[in-house]
C-alpha cells in the first residue's frame, strides 16, 4: 500500500497559530510606520501651503493670507472653495502677530507683494512628534524645523 503524503492536523494547527503571532507582532509596527509618514506629510503640505500663500501675494500683487484653525484642524488659503484639513491625531498650534489673530483658536500668517510676512510658525502636534514651519518676518521665507532649535533648518 503506498503511504499519502500531506500534513497533519497538529502541524497545520501550529504553523497558523506561529502566523497567528507573527501578524501581532508586526501589525503595531506598520501603524507607526503609517503614522509616521502621515504626520511628516503633513508637515510637507503646511509648508507648501504656505509656499503657495506668499507665492500669490507676490504674483497678485496684494497682501494674501494662510489661515489657521487650530481648534478645528483646518487650513485656508488663496480664496480656495474647499478647506484643508490636517488628519485626525494631529494637532495645529499658531503663533502669529497679535493684529492676525481671529480669536481663541484661529489666525493669519500675512504676506506680502515684497515677498515678507507677518512672521510666526505653525506648530504640528502628533503624540511625542512635534515639528514647526516657521514663517522669517523679513524675507518670508518658509523653513521647516524644531522649535527648541535656536535657528529654522
Amino acid at each position: 500500500m503506498a503511504s499519502e503524503r500531506g500534513f497533519t492536523l497538529i502541524e497545520l494547527v501550529v504553523v497558523l497559530a506561529i502566523l497567528a503571532l507573527a501578524t501581532a507582532l508586526v501589525t503595531p509596527l506598520l501603524s507607526r510606520g503609517r503614522d509616521r509618514a502621515e504626520f511628516d506629510a503633513t508637515v510637507r503640505e503646511v509648508a507648501a501651503a504656505l509656499r503657495e500663500t506668499r507665492s500669490l501675494a507676490m504674483t497678485r500683487d496684494r497682501s494674501e493670507a494662510l489661515l489657521v484653525d487650530v481648534a478645528h484642524g483646518v487650513l485656508r488659503w488663496g480664496g480656495r472653495p474647499v478647506d484643508h484639513r490636517v488628519p485626525q491625531g494631529i494637532r495645529l498650534a499658531l503663533l502669529t502677530a497679535t493684529g492676525e489673530r481671529l480669536g481663541e483658536a484661529s489666525g493669519d500668517i500675512r504676506f506680502f507683494p515684497d515677498g515678507s510676512s507677518t512672521g510666526g510658525h505653525v506648530t504640528l502636534i502628533q503624540g511625542e512628534r512635534r515639528r514647526d514651519v516657521f514663517v522669517d518676518w523679513l524675507s518670508g521665507r518658509i523653513s521647516v524645523g524644531d522649535a527648541t532649535t535656536l535657528a529654522p533648518r
